[in-house]
């Protein structure tokens, strides 16, 4: 239900592709890495499908690794999607300018929503795709069997702290708050897209 098209399912597949670079790298190879566009597939039953090759990955030259690739390898099992508040802190030029080169790097565009409009707008969309969604009885069910709230650890889903619930079982209200009016009131909003 939370996604239709699989786009989530893909951009899960980049980022264990992209760790499984960062890996190549630590343990002294360049990889090579080639990558199959998703494509419009459908089933027997008219379903979209994702095909099952997304990228081809060879060992590549080998390489020593950087300091960079250490500390990206380093952080691995630390990475978590963060559903919290940030902090209240403007992000500078220069890190902003390092995210875009990075996301260039990768064949994607990154741009910064910084006018009070913009965020205004964007909160509005947030707010708008909550309300469907949270309207949706088959999405709260799918939602609520995905948290890890109050539960035993399961090998995947999401635990409640990732979405700022502690010690609140998804039974009461699987549904997440997202904080719109913090859209509105942070310095800029990133905003990550694929090719352009």
């Amino acid at each position: 239900m939370a996604d239709p098209d699989d786009r989530e399912l893909v951009i899960s597949c980049g980022a264990a592709l992209f760790h499984l670079r960062v890996a190549l790298r630590h343990f002294g190879f360049r990889g090579d890495v080639q990558t199959v566009a998703p494509s419009a597939r459908f089933d027997a039953l008219g379903l979209r499908t994702v095909p099952d090759v997304l990228a081809r990955v060879r060992l590549g030259r080998s390489e020593p690794p950087s300091p960079e690739d250490e500390a990206l390898f380093a952080a691995i099992p630390r990475r978590h999607t963060n559903r919290s508040r940030f902090l209240d802190e403007e992000v500078g030029g220069a890190v902003l300018d390092a995210l875009r080169h990075a996301a260039l790097e990768e064949g994607a565009w990154l741009s910064y929503v910084d006018t009070p409009a913009d965020r205004a707008g964007l909160a509005d969309l947030i707010a708008d795709a909550d309300r469907v969604q949270a309207g949706d009885p088959a999405f709260r069910a799918e939602l609520a069997s995905w948290l890890r709230v109050g539960r035993p650890a399961a090998g995947d889903g999401m635990p409640g702290y990732s979405m700022g619930q502690h010690g609140i079982g998804p039974d009461v209200d699987p549904t997440p708050r997202r904080p719109h009016a913090a859209v509105l009131e942070m310095g800029g909003v990133l905003e990550i897209g694929g090719a352009p």
